[in-house]
């Protein structure tokens, strides 16, 4: 199992990772129909958080790969990367909200919490 999902890793994130920009250049913009994660997964039979993983790569390699409540997409304009630049930052925003009121819940919950050793 454990070397199945690595090997689905490893095909998404270095083997086919040309072909996912190729399949999001050539087929897919936010104008026609961006690609879903799930057909991503279908056609490289992977779980989705293979795909994330490699979108995060690509991105982090220079990749103008854009998201939405649509899909994912090859940017085709400044704007479309700013649109997911403002997408992710709504979503940091989020993420920051929650961790706060866990933190505020931490302190309220187990500020008399017993240290134990184990």
């Amino acid at each position: 199992m454990y070397g199945e999902k690595a090997q689905r890793i490893n095909r998404l994130m270095y083997g086919e990772k040309a072909q996912l920009i190729e399949l999001l250049r050539e087929h897919f913009s936010v104008n026609t129909m961006p690609m879903i994660s799930a057909r991503i997964e279908r056609m490289y039979n992977c779980k989705g958080v293979d795909v994330r993983q490699a979108v995060h790569s690509l991105r982090m390699e220079g990749m103008p790969i854009c998201s939405g409540t649509k899909g994912y997409w090859l940017a085709q304009t400044s704007a479309e990367v700013q649109n997911t630049i403002e997408h992710l930052e709504e979503r940091e925003c989020g993420i920051r909200v929650v961790r706060k009121a866990l933190e505020k819940s931490q302190s309220r919950w187990f500020s008399h919490e017993q240290p134990t050793l184990f």
